[in-house]
């Protein structure tokens, strides 16, 4: 639980009281034009976060739970020391000026001859000969997309803020705002790709609530018939893009 500086800055939000100004422009009927630059504000905020851990964050644990932190902090501790004592096994008290020729048997060259190496190998594995190669670059738009979500876990102060913030939101802004964010994207008039601030919207809180309290009167927005209908619509596009 490191306070980084996405942390200070929610926290200078809620210190500031911005977040009160949010909740506003979330609720109010007459500011519906900032109704996308809330909710990508929004996701910014909650950007890495965990929505369980943010449901969970002050509430009393039992004694499984605390054991089994427990259990996952002495795990990690234990292998910071086995990756401390490798790295010094490694190192060497004496440096070598002159790293040696090895000649390495049951292994041919080119020339059918035992293989030559010129430098010292402290694990027959750990043997390549591409050591001094450079990698063949590749453009960013043929890297593989990194799905790997993520997720750390804030200070309980912003934890805390957060929680409040959601339930806050959850009870008086979201079924509103998303009802008119859906029908700005029905009606074609948001930017590309804004969906995505949508769709993210609808998993985050559903989740959390899910967690905190299960009250489908909060999310009966997103659980009404045509937000099935626009969900499974954009899933057969999104399907069909795929495959052409």
């Amino acid at each position: 639980d490191d306070a980084t500086l996405h942390d200070q800055v929610l926290w200078a939000i809620h210190v500031s009281g911005m977040e009160d100004l949010l909740l506003y422009l979330a609720s109010s009927e007459n500011e519906r034009q900032f109704a996308f630059h809330v909710l990508e504000i929004i996701s910014l905020m909650f950007r890495e976060q965990n929505p369980e851990q943010l449901a969970k964050a002050g509430a009393f644990r039992t004694q499984a739970e605390r054991k089994e932190e427990q259990d996952e902090l002495a795990k990690i501790r234990e292998m910071e020391k086995i990756n401390k004592k490798s790295a010094v096994r490694k190192q060497s008290s004496r440096h070598s000026r002159f790293g040696g020729t090895y000649v390495l048997s049951n292994m041919k060259s080119i020339s059918e001859r035992n293989v030559i190496y010129h430098k010292g190998v402290e694990k027959v594995n750990n043997l390549s000969f591409d050591q001094d190669k450079k990698p063949k670059k590749i453009g960013k738009n043929r890297q593989p997309i990194k799905d790997a979500p993520l997720v750390r876990r804030s200070t309980l102060s912003i934890r805390l803020f957060l929680k409040e913030f959601c339930i806050q939101f959850l009870e008086n802004c979201y079924n509103p705002l998303m009802h008119a964010v859906k029908d700005t994207l029905l009606r074609a008039k948001a930017q590309g790709n804004d969906e995505t601030y949508y769709l993210w919207a609808m998993r985050f809180f559903m989740e959390f609530q899910r967690r905190h309290q299960f009250r489908i009167d909060t999310v009966g927005e997103t659980l009404s018939v045509p937000t099935f209908h626009y969900i499974q619509t954009n899933m057969i596009t999104y399907y069909e893009m795929m495959l052409t």
